[in-house]
């Protein structure tokens, strides 16, 4: 669901997924239950936006949930502009990224 403690939840289960040798794990950005008022909410809008900050350093990068559009745009200007810089970092990031999935190809 989509809450701070869900958030706090995935935050961990990423760092023991992986530290366990599970590299490609990845959460649900923005949790996959989403309030009714996901697109006008102030609350949510700042979940969502801290989730994405988090997301962009794990290794599958990607907004899923149950019922709704996800669409980054469905959230208003500022909040679009918020995950554009977001993305922005993750891409920014991707040949790392990219030598991180390779290292784990090559040697396990």
């Amino acid at each position: 669901s989509a809450s701070w403690d869900s958030l706090r939840r995935q935050v961990a289960a990423s760092l023991n997924y992986q530290l366990s040798g599970l590299p490609y794990w990845s959460e649900d950005m923005g949790g996959f239950l989403r309030p009714p008022d996901q697109y006008t909410s102030p609350e949510y809008h700042h979940l969502l936006v801290r989730w994405f900050q988090f997301g962009c350093f794990t290794p599958v990068y990607r907004v899923h949930g149950g019922g709704s559009r996800t669409e980054i745009w469905n959230y208003g200007a500022q909040v679009l502009g918020l995950l554009n810089n977001t993305n922005n970092l993750r891409y920014r990031f991707l040949p790392y990224t990219y030598s991180g999935f390779y290292k784990v190809y090559r040697d396990g």
